[in-house]
């Protein structure tokens, strides 16, 4: 429930507000990396573009070569440094 309040914020604009519901569902012991994967989206969205490349690092480490976290990843950063994040992003590319 708490992912789909998330994702109706971000849809309709309120980034902020998404990604405080999406933190929420992580403390509420949901460390989901489809969780994160859209945190990483409301973060971006949000003009936070750090905290989403550490939103979508976090997806990778909870679920190696996550394809959808290495997309958001390989359009803000060279490869390089999505192979450097750790073993889920390395030789997926």
């Amino acid at each position: 429930l708490m992912v789909q309040l998330g994702n109706m914020l971000k849809d309709s604009g309120q980034h902020e507000e998404a990604a405080a519901v999406y933190r929420t569902a992580i403390a509420a012991a949901l460390d989901d990396s489809d969780i994160y994967l859209q945190l990483g989206r409301a973060l971006k969205l949000a003009g936070r573009t750090d905290e989403a490349i550490s939103a979508w690092s976090r997806a990778l480490d909870l679920s190696p070569g996550f394809s959808a976290a290495l997309d958001e990843l390989d359009r803000l950063l060279p490869f390089e440094e999505v192979a450097a994040l750790g073993p889920g992003a390395r030789g997926v590319r």
